[in-house]
């Protein structure tokens, strides 16, 4: 990822970036209050990991949550989160305890 297209999610719409995707995670009625992300003493792991979970649970990884200025490419919730944290989204692998069963 350029250093441009990390820079557009660091302040986008005047605010910062972690503000910015709670706000569209609120959009998707993913967060009860988008403020919530930022409840209590919180650092960046503790409101990172608040991030990832909204959206593994409302299922939104794959859905766009912006596009990009420059391209008008569309931006997904994975990608933002990436661009924001600078970091992979993974996503944790459910194990099965019942493979092969019918």
């Amino acid at each position: 990822m350029s250093v441009r297209s990390r820079t557009h999610l660091t302040r986008a719409h005047g605010l910062p970036a972690e503000q910015w995707l709670a706000k569209r995670l609120n959009v998707h009625h993913a967060l009860a209050d988008p403020e919530g992300i930022f409840a209590g003493d919180t650092d960046p792991p503790v409101r990172k990991a608040r991030m990832r979970e909204a959206i593994i649970r409302h299922e939104l990884a794959t859905v766009i949550c912006a596009r990009d200025p420059r391209t008008s490419s569309p931006i997904r919730y994975a990608e933002a989160f990436e661009r924001v944290y600078g970091e992979p989204f993974d996503v944790p692998r459910e194990t099965n305890t019942q493979q092969g069963a019918p």
